[in-house]
């Protein structure tokens, strides 16, 4: 949904769910508790609820995501840019413009890495108030 609306492409046609190529990345990892970069994560009693929701997931081809696979933000990053975290992941910028968004905002430092830019979006979609939520702060600093 919120790829679809950052396009510009009135005509443009929905992703086929087919498509073995089109993957949901999470950004902080199921298997968090297993890597030191997302420790911070383990004494968070409530990141198990925020692990498989919409605001903790984006999309990646297959290679940009196994590239990103349970590794620390800086290095999701690098793949989500195009570069090369392993040797045969496809060079080039994410195709996704929810992805591309992460990658802008970290840049800029727009959100502080902190997951609220996806509430945002979702606020001006669905015209709903998602401040309690945002108010969390889930975050992958």
């Amino acid at each position: 949904m919120i790829e679809y609306n950052q396009s510009d492409d009135s005509n443009l046609n929905f992703l086929p769910v087919w498509d073995r190529n089109i993957h949901s990345e999470h950004i902080i990892p199921r298997a968090y508790i297993d890597k030191k970069e997302w420790s911070k994560f383990r004494e968070d009693d409530e990141i198990d609820d925020w692990i498989n929701k919409g605001a903790n997931l984006t999309l990646l081809s297959g290679a940009k995501n196994i590239s990103a696979s349970n590794e620390g933000f800086d290095k999701k990053l690098i793949a989500f840019n195009g570069k090369r975290n392993y040797s045969k992941e496809k060079k080039g910028l994410t195709s996704f413009q929810i992805t591309q968004k992460i990658v802008s905002n970290d840049h800029s430092k727009k959100h502080n890495r902190e997951w609220n830019w996806f509430c945002l979006e979702v606020e001006k979609l669905l015209e709903i108030d998602l401040t309690e939520i945002k108010e969390k702060k889930v975050s992958s600093e």
